[in-house]
C-alpha cells in the first residue's frame, strides 16, 4: 500500500465520500444502512491502488475509481432490492 501524500490524499477522498454518504441518508437519498456500509469500507487499506492507477488514467479524474472500489456499480442496488 502507498505511503505518504498519495495514501493521505486518497484518505481524503474516502472521508469525503463517507461524508457525503451520512449527508444523503440523513436527507433520506440513499439508507442509511447503505451509509454505514459505504463509512466502514472508507479505508485507504480496502483500496486495490493498481485498479485505482488504472482508472483513474482511464477515466482521467480519480474519484469515480475509488467509487468503484467502496461499492462496484450496482451493488447498493442489489443490496436495497434484495427484498423485491
Amino acid at each position: 500500500m502507498p505511503t505518504g501524500d498519495l495514501a493521505f490524499r486518497t484518505q481524503k477522498y474516502l472521508d469525503w465520500e463517507a461524508a457525503l454518504a451520512r449527508a444523503e441518508a440523513k436527507v433520506g437519498l440513499i439508507p442509511q444502512e447503505a451509509a454505514d456500509e459505504i463509512g466502514r469500507v472508507c479505508k485507504v487499506e480496502n483500496i486495490d491502488f493498481e485498479a485505482y492507477a488504472k482508472e483513474t488514467l482511464t477515466i482521467g479524474y480519480p474519484v469515480l475509481g475509488l467509487a468503484h472500489q467502496i461499492a462496484p456499480p450496482g451493488a447498493l442496488l442489489r443490496s436495497t432490492c434484495s427484498g423485491i
